[in-house]
């Protein structure tokens, strides 16, 4: 180690005089010059040659391992053709090569283990909240450019299938509704004991909710074995269920039409633009939240009324047949429908993540996915002055770079890094089966080099 120290000196240093000495001194200079690595006899001959006087003699044990290499050769003759390769090595030793400490190893590792455990939490947290939790509100919060994207992403954002909204061509808009051979709508119609007519409505579609109820009760039969009174009884609360629903939505539906008018009125401004001012910009996500909060009404009523029914219908069954349990949503993750896929999908991936961070196993690829999921967050809500709705004070003010952005270049970090191998289960994928792998690679590489 000092003779290499020692070359790097001489480096700078260039010989005074000519003889064995100054040779001595020019091949220690080109040795610090050229930053390479040298094989162990080279740098004892250099030595026996600097140090030939006596005064800093080899040791025995050096002298020793000399006995068992190549003969000696003068620092002359050693550097007749110039300097000898590295040996082999695929990089220099260079003074620029970057290094890294102890410390830095643990801190790396640390974060390794700090984001694997916020992703870990995430996730099964929501494998526990599974039947409650839902993305719907973090795609339908998105702002910024990238907002129309997520909102792609849920199924009927506006309600319009669900409620069974028509737009005529002349720009009349009506809820859908059976009609009879010559066009006119049907109606329903509610009687007293006495056969008297005490409510009239027409008969709206709502085919989304009637066909989901309908699905919910072929799938009840299957699973347990519906009998025929049985089957009777919940087709009967479900002409039922569909009569509350249908006056429900006659008694708004006056208010349901101004709302998708109102709507369509916005749509059109929104799109004619503005001048950008931050007032504008605020009015129109603030009539959008309104929109919203006034349809989610409407909707979560017609929900509640399809959970009734679905109660009512388990209520039918005998204890045997509710041994079954309530039918699920199938094994087939393609024919979920498209909301539930996205919760499931989010789930097990951050679950996946963090565990994965957490082992140390499959880590580059563990934190690529991580940066990917938190792209998508600082995609949906982007730190820049202007947009609406703003961040909380709370969370203080950032310029594009805000804590989810900082996580997504910590996920990078540790991608581009080893730190799966330092205390993790990656040390022993790497041992076990990348080495050896590519060492086959490799010597199946030469051998057919050597053959050309």
């Amino acid at each position: 180690m000092w003779l290499v120290l020692q070359a790097s000196h001489c480096a700078h240093f260039p010989p005074q005089d000519k003889g064995p000495k100054s040779t001595c001194g020019l091949a220690l200079r080109n040795l610090g010059e050229s930053r390479q690595w040298w094989r162990l006899e080279d740098l004892i001959t250099m030595g026996e040659a600097l140090y030939a006087g006596g005064r800093f003699p080899i040791g025995p044990a050096v002298r020793r391992h000399r006995a068992t290499m190549l003969p000696p050769r003068t620092a002359s003759a050693l550097y007749a053709d110039g300097p000898p390769s590295n040996c082999g090595r695929r990089f220099p030793l260079s003074h620029d090569r970057l290094r890294i400490g102890m410390a830095t190893v643990v801190m790396l590792v640390v974060l390794r283990l700090s984001l694997g455990c916020h992703f870990l939490y995430e996730g099964v947290w929501k494998v526990k909240n599974a039947r409650t939790f839902s993305a719907a509100p973090y795609l339908s919060e998105a702002k910024g450019p990238a907002a129309p994207l997520y909102y792609a992403m849920l199924p009927d954002l506006e309600g319009r299938q669900r409620l069974g909204i028509i737009e005529q061509k002349d720009g009349t808009i009506e809820l859908a509704a059976e009609k009879d051979p010559n066009g006119k709508v049907l109606w329903d119609e509610e009687k007293d004991p006495s056969g008297k007519v005490v409510a009239k409505y027409p008969r709206y579609k709502l085919e989304a909710y009637l066909a989901a109820w309908s699905d919910f009760t072929k799938k009840v039969a299957a699973g347990c074995g519906l009998t025929k009174e049985q089957l009777q009884k919940a087709e009967e609360l479900r002409e039922q269920y569909a009569a509350s629903a249908r006056r429900y939505v006659f008694e708004n539906a006056d208010a349901i039409v101004a709302h998708f008018q109102s709507r369509r009125r916005f749509a059109a401004e929104q799109a004619a633009g503005n001048q950008g001012a931050a007032h504008q910009r605020a009015r129109a996500w603030n009539q959008e939240r309104d929109y919203r909060r006034e349809l989610g009404g409407w909707l979560a009523e017609l929900d509640s009324m399809g959970k009734d029914y679905q109660a009512a219908v388990w209520d039918l069954l005998s204890d045997e047949q509710k041994v079954v349990g309530p039918p699920g949503k199938g094994w087939n993750p393609l024919a979920w429908p498209r909301l539930d896929q996205i919760n499931a999908a989010m789930t097990w991936s951050l679950a996946a993540i963090g565990l994965c961070l957490m082992l140390g196993l499959f880590t580059r690829l563990a934190a690529l996915g991580g940066a990917a999921f938190m792209l998508n967050v600082v995609l949906s809500q982007p730190a820049w002055p202007g947009l609406f709705p703003p961040d909380p004070a709370v969370l203080g003010h950032a310029l594009l770079v805000n804590k989810d952005f900082v996580e997504m270049v910590a996920l990078l970090v540790v991608a581009t890094t080893v730190v799966g191998r330092w205390g993790g289960l990656d040390f022993f994928v790497h041992n076990l089966f990348t080495r050896p792998l590519l060492s086959r690679k490799i010597q199946s590489t030469q051998k057919e080099g050597t053959r050309r």
